[in-house]
């Protein structure tokens, strides 16, 4: 994106910055405006789990181009940190960002187990990455054997329940409401529901995920009902960002899906949110931690 923020294009520009770019451009600047966004507040959230200070190696899968691992790296600089993506741009991007080679970065496939990460890492972080593979199950099974006894995996993963708003987006709803409709009427298991998934995979008996994890946070139970608000978004900046997002977060989902979108319509509800001094979002995210249970393959 050559520009700052979309604020700085006009409607028409916007409109045909969002329909001619591809789903995988239009990606990049959504993570790197989340994790400009967000990390504060997650990083807040991880610094109350009592296992946090304990931390001394974190290996990030999915990591793009390594905005949030940039963010960790100024918050706990005494963590050794690497990151893993399938992507070579995102590689090639991230290794831009720290020619001393601060932080590792490496390519590739998550959904490929690498047994000489064997017992290496006290965290696996996953952030919006699970829901992009055909094998999720498996990469936490995989991801149990790269963790230290007692380790974490740390997820943070699209859940469209958990979100709400001071506005009723209509165009954002609508969206969400056809992708739920699609998944129910397909029977799709995951996509923007795979952490749930996954977390009730931890809660059942017998379940391989149960006899490797213990559930250790989520701020959703596994019917899906959310506990706990981790990040809001409220302040001047913060609804700015917004407005960047909900414009990214459209369009990816317009792609993805092949849905129609009236972007008149959402551009205008877009616009009243961000002019709107009081206005406030609670992004639809699952935070979820699971804990190694040793002794289990």
């Amino acid at each position: 994106m050559a520009f700052a923020s979309l604020l700085d294009l006009d409607k028409n520009n916007l409109i045909g910055f969002l329909e001619n770019s591809s789903e995988d451009d239009l990606w990049d600047p959504f993570l790197e405006i989340q994790a400009e966004v967000f990390t504060g507040y997650e990083l807040d959230w991880l610094k109350r789990q009592p296992f946090w200070p304990n931390v001394k190696s974190l290996l990030d899968i999915g990591c793009g181009s390594g905005g949030l691992l940039a963010k960790l790296l100024e918050s706990a600089p005494h963590i050794n940190y690497e990151g893993v993506d399938i992507e070579y741009r995102h590689i090639a991007a991230a290794r831009a960002k720290f020619p001393r080679g601060e932080i590792k970065f490496l390519e590739g496939d998550a959904q490929i187990y690498d047994p000489s990460r064997k017992n290496s890492v006290d965290v696996v972080l996953f952030r919006l990455t699970l829901q992009h593979l055909l094998t999720p199950k498996k990469v936490l099974v995989d991801a149990h054997n790269y963790l230290k006894p007692g380790g974490h995996v740390v997820i943070i993963e699209t859940y469209d329940a958990a979100r709400i708003s001071s506005h009723k987006i209509a165009s954002v709803k609508k969206v969400l409401y056809k992708i739920r409709d699609y998944q129910k009427r397909s029977s799709v298991v995951g996509l923007r529901q795979t952490s749930k998934d996954l977390l009730r995979c931890c809660h059942t008996l017998g379940d391989q995920l149960h006899r490797l994890y213990l559930v250790d946070y989520t701020n959703i139970t596994p019917e899906g009902v959310v506990t706990e608000r981790v990040v809001t978004l409220s302040n001047a900046t913060c609804r700015e960002e917004t407005y960047n997002l909900q414009h990214l977060f459209l369009a990816i989902l317009a792609k993805k899906f092949q849905i129609p979108i009236d972007w008149n319509q959402a551009h205008q509800e877009m616009y009243e949110y961000y002019k709107d001094k009081s206005a406030w979002t609670v992004p639809g995210l699952h935070y979820l931690i699971l804990q190694k249970r040793d002794g289990y393959q």
